[in-house]
């Protein structure tokens, strides 16, 4: 999955493009994806079916300010984790036990904690629970030179060199 920007009104949505026939549910009811189109998910986890052609010219790749990350926070506790959509079953190894796993299932989430624990969600859970967010990153600090001490300025204020 990815994320691109509406050309014609800016707004942030995830894409994944179906290799294979695929239906979904949305709120007005059912739609038939094929090969090719895409299937979009918006900032409030509504999900539609875009034809190829009509998502190349309505979308373009989202890049982001250089300074900000795409992430996700829990609307019930404030964490902020990363996110990732998965596009086939894989096993994710557990954190503190290499040798158990647990059995992640195409279309749903993992999350990645602020801890650095992942753990799965399936996607409507995750749509009900984690709202997109752009965190900025804190400031580079600015280095301060030391203040002259006033034997070191002349009668101006200037530092004498």
């Amino acid at each position: 999955m990815s994320t691109y920007k509406s050309k014609s009104d800016g707004k942030i949505v995830d894409a994944v493009q179906l290799t294979e026939a695929e239906s979904i549910s949305t709120g007005t009811g059912e739609l038939a994806g094929v090969p090719g189109s895409w299937v979009i998910t918006d900032v409030d986890g509504e999900k539609s079916i875009v034809e190829e052609d009509a998502f190349e010219d309505a979308f373009g790749a989202f890049k982001g300010e250089i300074t900000n990350e795409m992430k996700y926070k829990n609307i019930y506790t404030g964490e902020i984790v990363d996110a990732e959509q998965v596009d086939k079953e894989k096993n994710i190894p557990l954190k503190d036990d290499e040798k158990a796993t647990f059995l992640i299932l195409r279309h749903d989430w993992l999350i990645t904690g602020s801890d650095g624990v992942q753990f799965p969600v399936n996607d409507a859970d995750f749509h009900r629970t984690y709202m997109r967010v752009v965190v900025k990153p804190e400031p580079k600090p600015v280095r301060k030179e030391p203040k002259p001490k006033p034997e070191q300025l002349d009668k101006f204020g200037f530092p004498i060199k």
